[in-house]
């Protein structure tokens, strides 16, 4: 048996190699004399639309190998798990598989498969990410975690942003620090998982690993105040002394108000 985990890195490698893996491989696969032969391999759609593709009349031919290893030999797989694989994927959790678990847990839309791929380096990501992305990724989830909208505005997140970065980290930020966070942080990971962020709005979902995993609960910065009042919030406190514990934000738009846990309304609790 041959597995070959994401097998563009050895059917694209450079100076003629993948042509020659794809020509061994090809070679195992229909010698009878050494049957029998699994060669199981992982390929995203895009590098195998690549690979496929015949080229155009007299123009260049880069995988004629590759090409003819795949023919006939590719199993598309689903998005998604359906109900059936969802099912048995719940009875393999119950059963003391911790990492299905949480992928059930925090996975949408039945894509365990992309959660459990990707989630570690998003993870990863936030980790290392530079002090511009981080507050960007900060004021995001502190604003979803106070019941902002869904889809944040990057005016707002910009100004909400600064106020998550030290002056000196502001010092050392280029004029367009905004538009390299939100690039660096629309770069995909495995699983094609990112913080869904582009130039022109930004829609950072609460189901994201990154928000529900990374940071506990922290009272957002004074500039707040101001941010919310430009965001149309009229009476909203954000600089407020932290409540006592036991204590939560009810969420009556646009206004923030502290109430006693289990008043009506949305609440998010301190921890």
């Amino acid at each position: 048996m041959v597995w070959l985990n994401e097998a563009q890195h050895y059917l694209d490698a450079g100076g003629g190699l993948g042509e020659r893996i794809a020509a061994a491989l090809h070679s195992l696969l229909t010698d009878s004399a050494r049957e029998p032969v699994l060669v199981l391999g992982t390929l995203w759609p895009e590098y195998a639309t690549a690979f496929t593709t015949l080229p155009q009349p007299g123009g260049h031919d880069p995988h004629p190998q590759v090409r003819e290893l795949l023919a006939g030999r590719q199993t598309p797989l689903p998005d998604s798990f359906d109900t059936t694989a969802i099912n048995r994927a719940k009875a393999l959790a119950e059963n003391g598989d911790e990492q299905l678990a949480h992928a059930l847990d925090h996975a949408a839309d039945g894509h365990l498969t992309q959660f459990l791929a990707g989630a570690p380096e998003l993870l990863r990501r936030y980790d290392t990410a530079s002090p511009a992305a981080r507050a960007v990724l900060h004021a995001a989830m502190d604003a979803r975690r106070l019941g902002v909208g869904l889809h944040l505005p990057v005016n707002f997140l910009a100004l909400a942003a600064e106020d998550y970065l030290t002056d000196h980290e502001l010092n050392q930020a280029s004029d367009n620090w905004l538009e390299q966070a939100l690039a660096d942080l629309g770069k995909t990971v495995y699983g094609n998982l990112a913080p869904p962020c582009d130039a022109s709005a930004c829609a950072l979902r609460a189901a994201n690993p990154a928000f529900k995993q990374t940071r506990r609960w922290r009272h957002p910065p004074t500039g707040w105040r101001t941010t919310s009042n430009n965001m149309g919030a009229t009476s909203a406190d954000y600089s407020a002394p932290r409540p006592p514990s036991g204590t939560a934000y009810t969420i009556t738009s646009p206004t923030l108000t502290g109430s006693p846990a289990g008043a009506d309304g949305c609440r998010i609790p301190l921890e």
